[in-house]
Parts: structure tokens; sequence; C-alpha cells
């Protein structure tokens, strides 16, 4: 086994630990509510993205 592939189990261990935490000490970020509001702002945040992105396009077509 390698040092790089030794690194990746422990960063895998890392990431599982932290997320455990933050569930165990925050439960609140995982409501209905809260997964709601993130919906709408990820929605809000993806069509601003898909206009930008058509924007783009148009004025590389335009060209």
């Amino acid at each position: 086994m390698s040092w790089l592939e030794i690194f990746w189990i422990l960063g895998i261990f890392l990431a599982a630990w932290l997320c455990y935490r933050t569930i165990k000490g925050r439960p609140e970020l995982f409501s209905m509510d809260a997964a709601l509001k993130t919906m709408n702002t990820l929605g809000f945040l993806a069509l601003g993205l898909i206009a930008f992105i058509g924007i783009c396009i148009m004025l590389l077509k335009a060209n």
C-alpha cells in the first residue's frame, strides 16, 4: 500500500467523522424547512447560471 492510498483512506475517515460530528451537533441543519430554503436558493442560482451561459453563447454567436 502506497503513501498516497494511506492519505486517501485517512482523508475519507476525516471527512466521514466531520460529517458525523456536524449532523450530531447541529441537527436543525437537516430539517425540512432548511432543506426547502436551500433548494429554493440553489434553484435561483441554477436559473441565473443558465441565463448567464445563454447570454454568453448568444454573444459568441453574434461575433
